[in-house]
């Protein structure tokens, strides 16, 4: 299988909505549940570092989406980082290296940027997603409520 990674467009919103509702479909705990609200989470976080947003394509079908911010002012590191919004690939894609390949793309795009640590959020029972960003080198640090703060530096 080939998995094409390519920066996002804004005309890439229809499939931001399909992949999101779906790889959140038993996380909802987690995620935005409006059509309205995924949206403008999608405008959100193509405005805030656009050349940062890769989709990720098998057969020419977005299966996956990663949105990193170079820019990101972190108020538990005090400074500026490098910061994984969004993670998301299709259940039926998981498990195949897409969001490994999306990571490392993303990984690249912060470092290319100057940037020597990368944050993410992720929601405290969502242990998949931890292990898998504990694969890829990111340390537990925080928890807020029902998310924890894991921190990789390069």
């Amino acid at each position: 299988m080939e998995i094409k990674i390519r920066r996002a467009r804004r005309e890439d919103l229809p499939a931001f909505l399909d992949v999101y509702t779906r790889a959140y479909k038993g996380l909802e705990d987690y995620a935005y549940t409006t059509r309205r609200r995924i949206k403008a989470y999608f405008h959100w976080l193509i405005t805030r570092d656009s050349a940062g947003v890769f989709v990720a394509e098998v057969s020419g079908q977005v299966v996956g989406f990663i949105c990193s911010d170079s820019r990101w002012l972190s108020d538990y590191a005090k400074e500026e980082v490098g910061a994984i919004h969004e993670l998301v690939v299709l259940p039926e894609y998981r498990r195949m290296g897409v969001a490994r390949r999306l990571m490392e793309k993303a990984l690249e795009y912060l470092k290319g940027r100057g940037r020597s640590v990368a944050e993410l959020w992720v929601g405290v029972k969502n242990r998949s997603a931890k292990r898998f960003y504990e694969s890829l080198g990111f340390q537990a640090k925080d928890v807020v409520g029902k998310w924890l703060r894991m921190v990789k530096i390069f």
